[in-house]
């Protein structure tokens, strides 16, 4: 059980900070069955012979890190190399603070993810977990400096290949995963959790058809079929979580 979180973030009430064990609960399920079947020594024609390396990019204040950080320290006997990156300074610092109790490996970096090198604004909301990032000084915001992934993993020293990634940038994801084109050539077998949304989408002259394409252009499956069915019927207000996977030992549900 996910202990409490030490530190919420800036919004009043924020359901994911207080309630952390119910915090998208079938989707990191989903995460941990897929993590048994490549790690768990039941699995073992498929186990690999190193600790799993994890990518939380837009972390919040760590909730996706920590709960695998626990997985697989608990029910795997491993330490995993985690790498959660959260732009906004006072999400990153609840982050940094969460992740004390324990041995983690969760490694934080407080910037954000881009296709280029740039300094972005990341523009504040209602709610701390929906910031993005975008050129351009308007509105509330901080400065932020951004990195294409492929640059943050070689900065950080970073085990390849990646096993899962999380990827809710609201918005900027394709933006993101062309950042990141270098780290996924270079993991085969690698599980993504992408966040969908037309709306956030929009911001960055991007759709939803844009990055299932890039994605499957790159051997990339969507092996749950809630998700397959969600996406034929997503509506301009709905925020997805769509898996991908490919390579070797694909859980499909």
């Amino acid at each position: 059980m996910l202990y409490p979180l030490l530190k919420h973030c800036i919004t009043k009430g924020c359901s994911p900070c207080e309630n952390p064990e119910k915090y998208e609960k079938a989707e990191l399920d989903y995460v941990r069955l897929c993590l048994d079947k490549r790690f768990g020594a039941q699995h073992d024609h498929l186990r690999a012979r190193r600790i799993p390396t994890i990518v939380d990019i837009g972390a919040h204040v760590g909730l996706w890190s920590l709960h695998l950080a626990e997985h697989c320290t608990q029910s795997l006997g491993v330490v995993p190399c985690i790498l959660a990156i959260e732009p906004d300074p006072a999400n990153f610092a609840a982050l940094e603070y969460n992740k004390k109790p324990v041995e983690s490996g969760v490694y934080g970096i407080n910037g954000a993810c881009w296709d280029h090198t740039e300094e972005l604004w990341l523009h504040h909301g209602l709610h701390a977990g929906g910031y993005y990032t975008k050129p351009g000084v308007s509105g509330k915001g901080v400065s932020v400096v951004a990195y294409p992934l492929d640059k943050m993993m070689i900065n950080n020293f970073m085990p390849m290949p990646v096993d899962v990634m999380k990827l809710d940038v609201e918005g900027a994801e394709l933006n993101t995963l062309v950042g990141a084109q270098g780290t996924i050539s270079q993991s085969p077998n690698m599980l993504l959790c992408v966040e969908y949304s037309i709306g956030n989408y929009r911001r960055f002259n991007a759709t939803p058809a844009q990055v299932t394409e890039f994605l499957t252009n790159r051997g990339f499956v969507i092996p749950r079929k809630q998700d397959r069915a969600a996406l034929k019927a997503i509506k301009p207000a709905q925020i997805l979580r769509i898996f991908f996977a490919k390579g070797e030992g694909i859980v499909y549900v």
